[in-house]
C-alpha cells in the first residue's frame, strides 16, 4: 500500500471513488441519498442519479422563475408609469433579464437565454429607458413569459427562431 494514500482509498474498486465530506447542497442531497458521509459510490450510478435530478429541475424551471418573471413584468410596468425615469429604473430590469439569460440554457430553455441576451444587449444599464425602449423591453418580457408558460424547451424550433429574429430586429431600433 502506498503510504501517501489513506487506507480507505486503497480499498476502492475499479470505477469507484471516494467523496471526502463535501458541502451538502440541496441537489446533492437529492442525488446522494446516503447522506453526507458517503464512503464510496459508483461514478456511473452517481452520474445517472444526478442526470435524473437535473432532468426533474428542467421541468421545474418555469415554476422556479415564476416570481422573477412576475417581478420583471411589475418593474417594467412601474417604469412605464414614471414620467421622470432614471438609470435606477433600468437596473432591476436589466438584472432580471440577465439572471434569466444565465439560467435558461442550464435548465434546457435555450430560447429564454437567447431572448434574455437580446434584451441585455439592448438595454444600456446606465441610461434611462425611453417609452419606445420600454416597449421593446416589454416585448422581450412577454416572449419569455410565453415560452415559460408553455414550457417551450430548447430553441423553440422554427417558431422560436422567428420570434427571436423579430425581437432582434425590433431591438435594432432605438
Amino acid at each position: 500500500m502506498n503510504s501517501d494514500k489513506p487506507e480507505e482509498e486503497a480499498k476502492l474498486g475499479e470505477g469507484e471513488y471516494q467523496v471526502i465530506e463535501p458541502p451538502m447542497t440541496t441537489l446533492r442531497m437529492r442525488v446522494v441519498k446516503e447522506g453526507p458521509n458517503v464512503k464510496a459510490t459508483s461514478l456511473d450510478s452517481l452520474l445517472q442519479r444526478a442526470a435524473s435530478e437535473v432532468g426533474k429541475s428542467i421541468t421545474d424551471y418555469a415554476a422556479m422563475v415564476a416570481d422573477d418573471v412576475a417581478n420583471l413584468g411589475g418593474v417594467i410596468k412601474a417604469a412605464q408609469a414614471k414620467k421622470d425615469r432614471t438609470a435606477k429604473d433600468t437596473h432591476p430590469i436589466f438584472n432580471i433579464f440577465h439572471d434569466l439569460k444565465g439560467q435558461g440554457s442550464t435548465f434546457g430553455y435555450r430560447l429564454v437565454t437567447a431572448i434574455g441576451k437580446s434584451a441585455c444587449d439592448y438595454i444600456v444599464k446606465d441610461e434611462a429607458l425611453t417609452d419606445f425602449q420600454l416597449t421593446v423591453v416589454e416585448q422581450h418580457y412577454l416572449a419569455i413569459k410565453i415560452v415559460l408558460d408553455r414550457k417551450i424547451t430548447g430553441d423553440g424550433g422554427p417558431t422560436g427562431a422567428a420570434v427571436l429574429d423579430k425581437l432582434i430586429e425590433l431591438a435594432k431600433r432605438r
